[in-house]
C-alpha cells in the first residue's frame, strides 16, 4: 500500500503523541512488565512508519501476457547497466522478496514478476507446470523489454530458473 507524504506525516504525529502521553503520565493499573512491552511495541511501530517513509525503489505494474495480466513489481529507477530477475516459489508471490528486492534496486534494475496463476497476476485455464512457468516468464520479459538478466530465485523458482536455462540460455547473464 502506497502512503502520500501527508498520512504518514499524520502517523509519526500521531505515534510521537501517544508515545509521549505514554511517557509522561503514571500508569498505574499497568505492571512494569506490561509498560515495557507497551514501549517496545510502540518503538517497532516507529521503525515500521519510518521505513514506509524511505524512498520506495520498487513500484508495481501490471502487463498483458498471452491474455493474461501479470502483476510485477520494478524498479522505479531503471537506470543500471544490469538486471536481476527474481523468480519466486509454490504458493507464494512475489511479495516475500520485497525486502531484498528493496536493498538489489539501489544497484541493479530489479523485477519481481507474480508468475501466472500466482499473486496478483491471472490465473491461466490450467495449472502451469516448470516448462510452462520458464516459458511464461521468457514471455514476459521478453514483453517488458528485459532482454538478459540475472534470475534470482527461491525454492520451486530455482526449478523454474533450471528449466529457463536450458530453454533461453542466451537470456541469461
Amino acid at each position: 500500500m502506497e502512503h502520500g507524504s501527508m498520512g504518514m506525516r499524520g502517523s509519526m504525529a500521531e505515534l510521537a503523541s501517544v508515545m509521549f502521553q505514554i511517557s509522561t503520565i503514571s500508569l498505574p493499573c499497568l505492571s512494569r512488565r506490561h509498560v515495557s512491552v507497551l514501549d517496545q511495541y510502540l518503538r517497532s511501530l516507529r521503525g515500521t512508519l519510518m521505513i514506509m517513509q524511505q524512498k520506495k525503489r520498487l513500484k508495481s505494474q501490471r502487463t498483458i501476457v498471452n491474455g493474461l495480466p501479470i502483476f510485477a513489481r520494478v524498479s522505479v529507477d531503471l537506470n543500471h547497466s544490469a538486471a536481476i530477475v527474481m523468480v519466486h516459489g509454490l504458493v507464494v508471490s512475489s511479495r516475500y522478496m520485497l525486502p531484498t528486492a528493496e536493498q538489489l534496486a539501489k544497484d541493479f534494475n530489479v523485477y519481481i514478476p507474480d508468475l501466472p496463476g500466482y499473486g496478483n497476476s491471472g490465473k491461466p485455464r490450467h495449472i502451469l507446470d516448470i516448462a510452462e512457468l520458464a516459458d511464461a516468464l521468457a514471455d514476459w520479459m521478453e514483453a517488458v523489454g528485459v532482454a538478459r538478466a540475472t534470475l534470482l530465485g527461491n525454492s520451486m523458482g530455482c526449478q523454474i530458473i533450471a528449466q529457463f536455462a536450458l530453454r533461453y540460455p542466451e537470456r541469461l547473464e
